[in-house]
């Protein structure tokens, strides 16, 4: 078999990410400890790739009741390979702003919802509540994958949309959600003040100038980075220099196809 899925469901302590590979060796975080990520690079930097390794490293490990995805892809051509998978929400990437300003709202309800479920079993947070709810209570975490987020900002709608998104990135860790923005465009108009409070861990890809490091990292640096996965993550103040995986086009549909029983 090419995947052995597990039958437990999702932990925090399980939930590690490789992020890359440094001079040491191979850097993993755990997505209960920094819940959101903000990511920013030119084109060409292995921004979009990268993201492409989170998601099928996510797929490939858990099942779809352990974990969905929400996949938000203006460009309409990087995301659509998960399309049908059953751990896609809607079973598709969202490539429209008034679909996506609705997913928020939805997203903003549901964790609401989950707040209230905390409240009720008298547990802190997403996982107490998993290690107590019965088989068919129990939750799914929710990851959203914004893989451009300029495309949202010059839309008329977005100060709502934004608000949302704020919401999320300030409350939802505890309720089992989890976000990554990215942008190709990190000025100082995309990335503001309240969207780099809210997401306290970055990455930067290769990027044009050190306006743009400093936009993403409050650092100078990725302006010099080679490209192709080169990257810097910062997290609580200390930066490191990675190479982030890769993953081919037709490795993410063998491992599409092999969930879907191709």
């Amino acid at each position: 078999e090419v995947l052995k899925w597990k039958d437990s469901y999702l932990s925090p302590k399980s939930f590690v990410l490789v992020l890359g590979e440094s001079y040491t060796g191979p850097v993993t975080v755990n997505l209960a400890h920094i819940p959101h990520i903000l990511l920013g690079g030119s084109t060409g930097s292995g921004k979009s790739v990268f993201l492409s390794s989170v998601i099928s490293g996510i797929i490939f490990r858990y099942q779809p009741k352990d974990v969905r995805l929400v996949l938000i892809d203006f460009k309409r051509v990087e995301m659509n390979v998960y399309n049908g998978l059953p751990f896609v929400v809607g079973g598709r990437a969202i490539d429209d702003f008034d679909e996506t300003q609705e997913m928020f709202v939805k997203l903003t309800d549901e964790m609401e919802r989950r707040y209230t479920l905390l409240s009720e079993s008298r547990t802190r947070n997403f996982k107490e509540y998993n290690d107590k709810a019965s088989e068919k209570d129990k939750l799914p975490a929710i990851i959203i994958i914004i893989d451009e987020y300029a495309d949202m900002v010059s839309n008329k709608g977005y100060k709502e949309l934004a608000a949302n998104i704020q919401r999320i990135a300030q409350k939802a860790r505890a309720a089992g959600m989890y976000m990554f923005i990215a942008t190709q465009r990190p000025s100082a108009k995309v990335i503001d003040g309240v969207i780099k409070a809210n997401l306290p861990s970055r990455i930067a890809f290769s990027v044009a100038s050190h306006i743009d490091s400093m936009n993403i990292l409050d650092a100078s640096g990725a302006e010099d980075l080679i490209g192709a996965g080169d990257m810097l993550f910062e997290q609580g103040g200390y930066i490191r220099r990675l190479q982030s995986p890769y993953i081919s086009t037709e490795e993410i549909g063998r491992v599409a196809d092999s969930i879907l029983g191709k």
